[in-house]
Protein backbone atom coordinates (compact mmCIF):
# COMPACT_ATOMS: atom_id res chain seq x y z
CA UNK A 1 0.00 0.00 0.00
CA UNK A 2 1.21 3.52 -0.82
CA UNK A 3 1.75 5.58 2.33
CA UNK A 4 0.61 9.21 2.14
CA UNK A 5 2.75 11.39 4.40
CA UNK A 6 3.55 15.03 5.07
CA UNK A 7 6.48 16.83 3.46
CA UNK A 8 8.30 16.66 6.80
CA UNK A 9 8.00 12.87 7.14
CA UNK A 10 9.06 12.38 3.52
CA UNK A 11 12.16 14.50 4.11
CA UNK A 12 12.99 12.53 7.26
CA UNK A 13 12.69 9.28 5.34
CA UNK A 14 14.91 10.63 2.55
CA UNK A 15 17.60 11.51 5.13
CA UNK A 16 17.48 8.16 6.93
CA UNK A 17 20.34 5.73 6.22
CA UNK A 18 19.55 2.20 5.07
CA UNK A 19 19.28 -0.17 8.03
CA UNK A 20 18.21 -3.76 8.53
CA UNK A 21 16.32 -2.69 11.66
CA UNK A 22 15.41 0.90 12.54
CA UNK A 23 13.34 2.40 15.35
CA UNK A 24 11.01 5.38 15.44
CA UNK A 25 10.80 6.84 18.95
CA UNK A 26 7.59 8.81 19.46
CA UNK A 27 6.07 7.19 16.38
CA UNK A 28 2.52 8.57 16.78
CA UNK A 29 0.55 7.12 13.82
CA UNK A 30 3.45 4.98 12.60
CA UNK A 31 3.51 6.42 9.08
CA UNK A 32 7.26 7.07 9.11
CA UNK A 33 7.91 3.43 10.00
CA UNK A 34 5.73 2.26 7.12
CA UNK A 35 7.35 4.73 4.70
CA UNK A 36 10.88 3.63 5.61
CA UNK A 37 9.97 0.01 4.86
CA UNK A 38 8.18 1.01 1.65
CA UNK A 39 11.27 2.95 0.48
CA UNK A 40 13.62 0.08 1.30
CA UNK A 41 15.32 2.07 4.06
CA UNK A 42 14.55 -0.65 6.63
CA UNK A 43 13.54 -4.31 6.50
CA UNK A 44 11.91 -4.13 9.91
CA UNK A 45 10.78 -1.23 12.14
CA UNK A 46 10.27 -0.89 15.86
CA UNK A 47 7.73 1.87 16.51
CA UNK A 48 7.52 3.19 20.09
CA UNK A 49 5.42 5.81 21.80
CA UNK A 50 4.61 6.87 25.35
CA UNK A 51 0.95 7.33 24.34
CA UNK A 52 -1.18 4.19 24.14
CA UNK A 53 -3.79 5.82 21.82
CA UNK A 54 -1.00 6.88 19.44
CA UNK A 55 0.47 3.40 19.49
CA UNK A 56 -2.95 1.93 18.66
CA UNK A 57 -2.92 3.98 15.44
CA UNK A 58 0.50 2.59 14.58
CA UNK A 59 -0.71 -0.95 15.34
CA UNK A 60 -3.67 -0.50 12.97
CA UNK A 61 -1.40 0.76 10.21
CA UNK A 62 0.97 -2.17 10.71
CA UNK A 63 -1.93 -4.63 10.51
CA UNK A 64 -3.43 -2.98 7.41
CA UNK A 65 -0.12 -2.73 5.56
CA UNK A 66 1.19 -6.16 6.48
CA UNK A 67 4.61 -4.62 7.02
CA UNK A 68 7.13 -5.75 9.63
CA UNK A 69 6.39 -3.04 12.18
CA UNK A 70 6.58 -4.02 15.83
CA UNK A 71 4.95 -1.56 18.24
CA UNK A 72 6.08 -1.04 21.83
CA UNK A 73 4.68 1.21 24.55
CA UNK A 74 7.16 3.22 26.58
CA UNK A 75 9.15 6.41 27.14
CA UNK A 76 12.20 7.35 25.08
CA UNK A 77 14.67 4.52 24.48
CA UNK A 78 13.30 2.36 27.31
CA UNK A 79 11.27 0.03 25.03
CA UNK A 80 14.40 -0.77 22.98
CA UNK A 81 17.04 -3.36 23.76
CA UNK A 82 20.68 -2.34 23.51
CA UNK A 83 21.84 -2.29 19.91
CA UNK A 84 18.77 -3.97 18.41
CA UNK A 85 18.30 -1.16 15.89
CA UNK A 86 20.98 0.33 13.66
CA UNK A 87 19.24 3.69 13.28
CA UNK A 88 16.97 5.40 15.80
CA UNK A 89 14.75 8.27 14.63
CA UNK A 90 13.69 10.85 17.22
CA UNK A 91 11.50 13.59 15.75
CA UNK A 92 8.36 15.55 16.52
CA UNK A 93 9.63 17.04 19.78
CA UNK A 94 11.81 19.85 21.12
CA UNK A 95 15.58 19.75 21.56
CA UNK A 96 15.45 19.55 25.35
CA UNK A 97 13.24 16.46 25.24
CA UNK A 98 15.57 14.83 22.72
CA UNK A 99 18.53 15.62 25.00
CA UNK A 100 16.70 14.04 27.94
CA UNK A 101 16.10 10.87 25.91
CA UNK A 102 19.72 10.62 24.78
CA UNK A 103 21.00 11.29 28.32
CA UNK A 104 18.76 8.89 30.23
CA UNK A 105 20.83 5.74 29.62
CA UNK A 106 24.17 6.41 27.94
CA UNK A 107 25.09 2.74 27.70
CA UNK A 108 21.94 2.11 25.69
CA UNK A 109 22.31 5.33 23.67
CA UNK A 110 25.87 4.40 22.71
CA UNK A 111 24.74 0.96 21.50
CA UNK A 112 23.02 2.38 18.40
CA UNK A 113 25.03 3.19 15.26
CA UNK A 114 23.05 6.23 14.11
CA UNK A 115 20.44 8.68 15.31
CA UNK A 116 18.30 10.78 13.00
CA UNK A 117 17.15 13.79 15.03
CA UNK A 118 14.67 16.51 14.11
CA UNK A 119 14.23 19.10 16.88
CA UNK A 120 11.29 21.50 16.59
CA UNK A 121 12.98 24.04 18.87
CA UNK A 122 16.44 25.16 20.03
CA UNK A 123 18.65 23.31 17.51
CA UNK A 124 21.65 25.22 18.88
CA UNK A 125 21.19 23.54 22.27
CA UNK A 126 21.05 20.12 20.66
CA UNK A 127 24.20 20.87 18.63
CA UNK A 128 26.00 21.90 21.82
CA UNK A 129 24.88 18.77 23.66
CA UNK A 130 25.98 16.50 20.82
CA UNK A 131 29.31 18.29 20.40
CA UNK A 132 30.18 18.06 24.10
CA UNK A 133 28.87 14.54 24.75
CA UNK A 134 30.70 12.31 22.33
CA UNK A 135 28.61 12.65 19.17
CA UNK A 136 29.42 13.78 15.64
CA UNK A 137 26.86 15.41 13.36
CA UNK A 138 27.65 13.58 10.11
CA UNK A 139 25.18 15.60 8.10
CA UNK A 140 22.61 18.35 8.52
CA UNK A 141 19.58 18.95 6.39
CA UNK A 142 16.69 21.36 6.60
CA UNK A 143 13.02 21.32 5.70
CA UNK A 144 10.62 24.23 5.36
CA UNK A 145 6.89 23.68 5.86
CA UNK A 146 4.99 26.69 4.63
CA UNK A 147 2.02 28.13 6.51
CA UNK A 148 -0.11 29.78 3.84
CA UNK A 149 -1.92 32.03 6.33
CA UNK A 150 1.40 33.36 7.64
CA UNK A 151 2.63 33.88 4.08
CA UNK A 152 -0.48 35.90 3.20
CA UNK A 153 -0.02 37.98 6.36
CA UNK A 154 3.65 38.62 5.58
CA UNK A 155 2.85 39.70 2.03
CA UNK A 156 -0.13 41.88 2.85
CA UNK A 157 2.06 44.99 2.78
CA UNK A 158 5.11 43.56 1.01
CA UNK A 159 4.56 41.26 -1.96
CA UNK A 160 8.23 40.23 -1.87
CA UNK A 161 8.21 39.21 1.81
CA UNK A 162 9.51 35.77 2.70
CA UNK A 163 6.93 32.99 3.08
CA UNK A 164 5.73 32.14 6.57
CA UNK A 165 6.13 28.73 8.11
CA UNK A 166 8.49 26.59 10.17
CA UNK A 167 12.00 25.32 9.51
CA UNK A 168 12.92 21.85 10.72
CA UNK A 169 16.64 21.04 11.04
CA UNK A 170 17.57 17.38 10.63
CA UNK A 171 20.76 15.88 12.11
CA UNK A 172 22.30 12.52 11.20
CA UNK A 173 24.39 11.63 14.24
CA UNK A 174 26.89 8.96 15.27
CA UNK A 175 29.30 8.43 18.16
CA UNK A 176 32.64 10.21 17.94
CA UNK A 177 34.64 13.28 18.86
CA UNK A 178 35.24 16.48 16.91
CA UNK A 179 36.59 19.92 17.72
CA UNK A 180 34.50 22.25 19.87
CA UNK A 181 31.86 24.18 17.96
CA UNK A 182 32.26 27.96 17.81
CA UNK A 183 29.25 30.14 18.61
CA UNK A 184 28.27 30.61 14.96
CA UNK A 185 28.46 26.84 14.44
CA UNK A 186 26.21 26.22 17.43
CA UNK A 187 23.65 28.70 16.13
CA UNK A 188 23.77 27.80 12.45
CA UNK A 189 25.65 24.51 12.06
CA UNK A 190 29.21 23.60 11.06
CA UNK A 191 27.84 21.54 8.16
CA UNK A 192 26.52 24.68 6.46
CA UNK A 193 29.99 26.25 6.32
CA UNK A 194 30.85 23.85 3.51
CA UNK A 195 27.49 22.84 2.01
CA UNK A 196 25.03 25.07 0.15
CA UNK A 197 21.25 24.63 0.16
CA UNK A 198 18.70 27.14 -1.12
CA UNK A 199 16.30 26.33 1.72
CA UNK A 200 19.01 27.11 4.26
CA UNK A 201 19.70 30.39 2.47
CA UNK A 202 16.01 31.25 2.90
CA UNK A 203 16.26 30.32 6.60
CA UNK A 204 19.22 32.67 7.13
CA UNK A 205 17.44 35.50 5.29
CA UNK A 206 14.37 34.98 7.47
CA UNK A 207 16.50 34.92 10.61
CA UNK A 208 18.18 38.20 9.64
CA UNK A 209 14.81 39.81 8.92
CA UNK A 210 13.53 38.66 12.33
CA UNK A 211 16.55 40.05 14.18
CA UNK A 212 16.32 43.35 12.28
CA UNK A 213 12.64 43.61 13.19
CA UNK A 214 13.44 43.18 16.90
CA UNK A 215 16.19 45.82 16.71
CA UNK A 216 13.96 48.31 14.87
CA UNK A 217 11.13 47.96 17.41
CA UNK A 218 13.33 48.06 20.52
CA UNK A 219 13.32 51.41 22.38
CA UNK A 220 17.03 50.95 23.14
CA UNK A 221 19.86 48.80 21.76
CA UNK A 222 19.79 45.16 22.89
CA UNK A 223 23.37 43.89 23.08
CA UNK A 224 22.51 40.20 22.77
CA UNK A 225 20.35 40.75 19.66
CA UNK A 226 23.00 42.97 18.08
CA UNK A 227 25.58 40.22 18.65
CA UNK A 228 23.26 37.59 17.16
CA UNK A 229 22.69 39.78 14.12
CA UNK A 230 26.44 40.23 13.59
CA UNK A 231 26.99 36.47 13.79
CA UNK A 232 24.11 35.77 11.41
CA UNK A 233 25.29 38.40 8.91
CA UNK A 234 28.83 36.99 8.88
CA UNK A 235 27.52 33.44 8.45
CA UNK A 236 25.19 34.56 5.65
CA UNK A 237 27.99 36.36 3.78
CA UNK A 238 30.19 33.26 3.99
CA UNK A 239 27.26 31.15 2.81
CA UNK A 240 26.69 33.32 -0.28
CA UNK A 241 30.40 33.47 -1.07
CA UNK A 242 30.55 29.68 -0.92
CA UNK A 243 27.71 29.48 -3.46
CA UNK A 244 29.48 31.93 -5.81
CA UNK A 245 32.59 29.76 -5.76
CA UNK A 246 30.79 26.49 -6.53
Amino acid sequence: MAIKVSTRLQKLADCCPVSKVAADVGCDHGKLSALLIEMGKAERMIATDISEPSLKKAERLAAESGMQIETRLGDGLKPLLNGEAETVVIAGMGAMQIIDILSADREKTDSFAHFLLCPHTYPERLREFLNTNGFIIEREDILFEEDEQKTQKNRKNDKDALPGGHYYPIFLVKKGEESVYQKDELLYGRWWKTHFDSTYQMFLEGRLAHLNSIIEKAPAPIKEIEEQKAICEAFYKHFLKMEEQR
